[in-house]
């Protein structure tokens, strides 16, 4: 890896020190190293790769830990990770992967196939939301030292995609911080993590700040203009984020307002990487208690949100939002989305229906939205709460930490009636995307995406069945319609589809934006430009 400081760049890690200093982070940096230092809006609480982390998490676990199998760049192409091949039989039931040979741990323990048969058995056995990408797993065994095969219970046309979340663990490791009431090592797991990825842990404080360092005997080898130390802060305030990165103290900044991307790609030495994403906001509804487990109530607020006047204020930095899931993930597959375009007259008439004309019983209704995913659902919140107005709702909209806010939000008798939430693609495959965000198993606090207590048992068993079709072309017309039957339901009102920014020094290169992989970005990928 490239060795480099120069005596120039020597104030510019004072600097950066001193200012990480004011937030409580002091990166140690050895002469001559390249570091990436990032500020992001907010973190993980946990490094256990048995559970979904949000979005920060899923970046921290993706460079420390691998899966069997990787994408290629910006594609959805499937690559060998941990696995170098693999086979499928002809009926569908049975996956047999071909280990890599000569791969070490961060601990120096050696990876072979018990290793990736105790991480497919703890996923599992842990029950989380890595749990449900293994959900048609019906056995898991050794054949030999690098030889492991899956036995599926039924067809799955997204099995594959699926295990880019299957992190694989050093069975030796995890065994030995297991404990008689612990037998997985849960709680060791929280704040601790060995892989075979690129870069090792070196500190983590959850909600604080994360350091990792290149893994010198990673497998896929090193270049001389790799990443060596990688520092992130979270700096939840979006002006402080904006404005340290402004000021050169930090080389990467994620989640920036809109209001400060323009005037980032104007300064010198700095550039704005933009990407359309899969990425979709929207309010999300109550639907199992209060006036918003009317469907009716629900149809005629989503009529009411001014997508217009949405996509004039965010000037070009987000994209439009239609459907239940992003419809890219059907290709030309896609729907005739029923669509709720704003229509006062047709909100008022629902209202009528649901027995409260012009507003008349309907209390004042709390929408509490996430304060770290920046001005736009802010923005969003007032937007819906003047148009509703005038048809007799109003509106109270409180922003929250998302800590306090998913409080509220895993369980129906707290939950306000509207909320927020975004939707990541997780994989290609729309099944799982459907389950993940609108499957009655798939609540907030099991492991789920579904966020307003939605549940229809119909588009379940619809789901599931698709799932276990193999010709993709059969599979994705029985898609088109169960996500008729979800937009009928209306559990989420779609705000905008994320552009994705990323505010970054420009001599640092490499990024490329994957849908399929969302916001684990791969710094391994990362490089600096040479001067």
């Amino acid at each position: 890896m490239l060795k480099r400081i120069k005596s120039f760049e020597i104030s510019l890690i004072y600097l950066i020190m001193s200012c990480l200093l004011l937030v409580g982070f002091i990166p140690v940096i050895a002469e001559g190293e390249d570091i990436l230092v990032i500020g992001i809006s907010d973190s993980a609480r946990s490094l256990e790769p048995a559970i979904d982390p949000k979005p920060m998490g899923r970046f921290y676990q993706k460079n420390i830990y691998e899966g069997l199998i990787g994408y290629r760049g910006s594609s959805t192409e499937i690559l060998p990770r941990l696995a170098t091949s693999w086979s499928i039989s002809e009926d569908g039931l049975e996956y047999t992967f071909n280990i890599r040979e000569g791969v070490s741990f961060h601990d120096g323990t050696k990876l072979d196939a018990h290793d990736v048969k105790y991480s497919f058995d703890r996923s599992i056995a842990i029950g989380e939301q890595v749990a449900t990408f293994l959900s048609s797993v019906m056995s898991t065994e050794v054949l030999d030292d690098f030889t492991f095969k899956v036995t599926l219970n039924e067809p799955s046309g997204g099995f594959l995609y699926n295990l880019y979340w299957v992190q694989i663990l050093s069975l030796e490791t995890f065994k030995e911080h297991a404990t008689d009431d612990d037998s997985w090592a849960v709680k060791w797991a929280n704040t601790n993590a060995i892989g075979t990825g690129p870069y090792k842990l070196v500190v983590w404080e959850p909600l604080v700040k994360f350091e990792a360092v290149a893994f010198e005997e990673y497998w896929g080898g090193w270049k001389d203009n790799q990443i060596d130390r990688l520092l992130v802060q979270r700096i939840p305030e979006n002006a402080s984020r904006a404005m340290l990165f402004k000021e050169g103290e930090l080389d990467v900044a994620f989640n920036l307002n809109t209001l400060d991307l323009e005037s980032i790609s104007e300064k010198p030495g700095k550039k704005l990487v933009t990407n359309d994403s899969l990425v979709t906001y929207t309010f999300i509804f109550n639907c199992a208690r209060g006036v918003t487990a009317d469907v009716r109530v629900r149809q005629a607020i989503a009529y009411s949100f001014p997508d217009e006047k949405m996509k004039l204020a965010l000037e070009g930095w987000a994209g439009e939002a239609v459907g239940p899931i992003p419809v890219e993930l059907l290709g030309h597959f896609a729907p005739d989305m029923i669509r709720y375009e704003y229509d006062l007259e047709k909100a008022a008439d629902l209202l009528r229906q649901a027995g409260y004309p012009g507003g008349k019983g309907i209390p004042t209704l709390d929408l509490v939205y996430y304060t770290g995913f920046g001005e736009p659902y802010r923005l969003a919140a007032e937007l819906l709460t003047e148009e509703l107005k005038k048809i007799g709702i109003d509106i109270n909209p409180i922003g929250m930490e998302w800590g306090a806010y998913l409080t509220l939000a895993l369980d129906p008798d707290t939950a306000p009636p509207m909320g927020n939430t975004a939707l990541f693609p997780k994989t290609p495959e729309p099944g799982e995307v459907i389950l993940a965000y609108y499957g009655t198993e798939y609540v907030f606090g099991a492991g789920g995406g579904n966020g307003g207590f939605y549940s229809n048992l119909e588009v379940d068993e619809l789901t599931k069945q698709a799932l276990t079709i193999t010709d993709q072309k059969e599979r994705f017309e029985a898609y088109r319609q169960i996500l008729k039957l979800i937009a009928e339901d209306c559990p989420k009102v779609p705000v905008y589809k994320r552009v994705e920014a990323i505010a970054m020094k420009d001599w640092v290169m490499g990024y490329e934006y994957n849908p399929a992989r969302s916001d684990a970005w791969q710094i391994y990928e990362f490089y600096v430009e040479k001067q």
